[in-house]
């Protein structure tokens, strides 16, 4: 076996020891950034969400309220105002989702789905349980949540939701007498759901992870040539 074919396969063996470990240690440092990135954006509109809440709340719903025996407004409900918001947000990005999702709800757009029943049961079993996170995956593509509980805490949402005989009659002239009735105070009802795509971010890391790759095998390549120039053709 001549010297050049010795060094060929050592350079080989070496290059591809070496691109695997790489390989292996780029791709993750990318998840973690992508991981990362995607939460922080989840934490970020779910704040925003929030934010409109408690403006709704202190804001717009003492100047609406007194007008609810001649007319409901559901945009003094804070679930429908910072829903309605972000459906605006999503007329640009439409991958974002913001949804509060209940297990019984008075309007049926909030009826929570199979995977929003399971995280709700999470706050359901666990009281103490602030917040929650994971992945998605929705068409074979990635997303990451971020779920608070909702969790009836102020005495007046009972007057809504308690019978439907107590609830305004002008609330059951939009929503019917249904969904949306029997809860309690301190119950866990559902969540606050942001969903962010995580899989746009994934895509980014891939084309990152694959012109380092070419860039490393041009390099290899470069050098295997180089080598093989100066190496002698057999040995003497």
């Amino acid at each position: 076996m001549s010297i050049r074919l010795r060094i060929n396969l050592v350079l080989f063996a070496a290059f591809f020891a070496i691109a695997s470990a790489a390989g292996w240690y780029v791709n993750t440092i990318f998840m973690k950034q992508t991981n990362e990135h995607v939460v922080k954006q989840a934490a970020i509109l779910m704040e925003s969400a929030l934010a409109v809440r408690s403006y709704t709340v202190d804001l717009i719903k003492p100047h609406l309220d007194p007008l609810l025996e001649q007319k409901f407004l559901p945009q003094t409900v804070p679930a429908f105002a910072a829903t309605e918001t972000f459906e605006r947000f999503r007329k640009k990005f439409p991958n974002f989702k913001y949804k509060e999702a209940v297990l019984d709800p008075t309007n049926p757009r909030d009826l929570a789905d199979e995977q929003e029943r399971a995280i709700i049961g999470r706050f359901i079993e666990n009281p103490a349980l602030q917040d929650t996170s994971g992945e998605l995956f929705r068409s074979q593509s990635r997303f990451y949540y971020v779920a608070r509980p909702i969790q009836i805490k102020n005495p007046a949402c009972i007057a809504c939701h308690d019978t439907p005989e107590r609830a305004p009659a002008t609330m059951r002239q939009i929503y019917g007498d249904k969904g949306g009735f029997g809860w309690k105070l301190n119950q866990v009802v559902g969540a606050q759901i942001i969903v962010v795509p995580a899989f746009e971010q994934d895509a980014a890391a891939k084309d990152m992870l694959k012109t380092i790759a070419i860039l490393f095998a041009a390099t290899f390549a470069i050098l295997l040539v180089v080598i093989n120039l100066v190496l002698p053709g057999r040995e003497r």
